[in-house]
């Protein structure tokens, strides 16, 4: 288990995402950020905090990571944000996520909290994943 593990992870489940014709339906052109440009068009969905720790067996150094998607929306309610939360997970809870170098055995969609920014005008949710994975 390494650091490098959190980017193999990110860049599955940004290949994940980036594939849905479904999520591309709801959002801007190049709307998933790692970093979110000044700029930036809503809605977007944002890579946020992630922790890695050990998950390893007798048998195999897998890993459990815990990882966290920032959507925001300035749609006047919750309808934007609940319809791609609907795709996200459809897209990544309990299905195959390819990810290079590793077996990844568990993606579990955890919590969703939705909260009315500081601004009175943005929405965000934020969707939080369990992924346990192993090394190929």
């Amino acid at each position: 288990m390494t650091t490098e593990s959190l980017w193999r992870l990110q860049k599955a489940v940004y290949d994940s995402l980036r594939a849905s014709a479904t999520l591309a339906a709801l959002l801007p052109p190049d709307a998933i950020y790692d970093y979110v440009p000044a700029a930036a068009p809503y809605p977007c969905i944002v890579f946020g905090d992630m922790r890695l720790k050990a998950f390893d067996t007798q048998q195999h150094l897998g890993f459990e990571a815990d990882l966290t998607l920032d959507c925001y929306s300035r749609y006047a309610g919750n309808k934007e944000l609940q319809q791609i939360s609907a795709a996200i997970h459809n897209i990544l809870h309990h299905q195959p996520l390819v990810m290079s170098g590793h077996a990844v055995v568990l993606v579990a969609h955890s919590a969703a909290d939705f909260a009315l920014e500081a601004d009175g005008e943005t929405r965000r949710l934020r969707l939080n994943f369990k992924i346990i994975s192993e090394p190929l």
